[in-house]
């Protein structure tokens, strides 16, 4: 299967708004969409090893255990950056929604 990706190439010319390219997309359309992108990370990194893509920083003055992170985006071809950024968010929204649930908790009555 092909991967659906929006065309931004308007958007970068200054021939469409961002708005009025992605003014008729459905709620389906951004699932559809955002699956693809999914997929297509998932398929650049198939075929990596961990030792490829990882890299445990050693630090004797740091105070805290720094986790694997990933380090070359060369490894990972031209969906590099895509997979570390992608990463890098869903680590920094677990982060916030746990440091948020004890305050939720109190605010929501739960």
């Amino acid at each position: 299967m092909t991967p659906s990706f929006l065309d931004f190439t308007p958007v970068r010319e200054k021939r469409l708004t961002l708005a009025e390219l992605t003014a008729d997309l459905t709620p389906a359309d951004l699932r559809d969409l955002t699956n693809s992108m999914i997929d297509a990370m998932l398929a650049a990194i198939a075929d990596c090893r961990d030792e490829l893509v990882t890299y445990i920083p050693h630090d004797p003055h740091a105070h805290v255990r720094m986790p694997p992170v990933l380090i070359t985006y060369t490894n990972l071809g031209r969906w590099g950056n895509v997979i570390v950024q992608a990463d890098t968010l869903a680590e920094e929204a677990a982060f916030v929604a746990v440091s948020i649930a004890p305050q939720w908790n109190e605010f929501s009555g739960q």
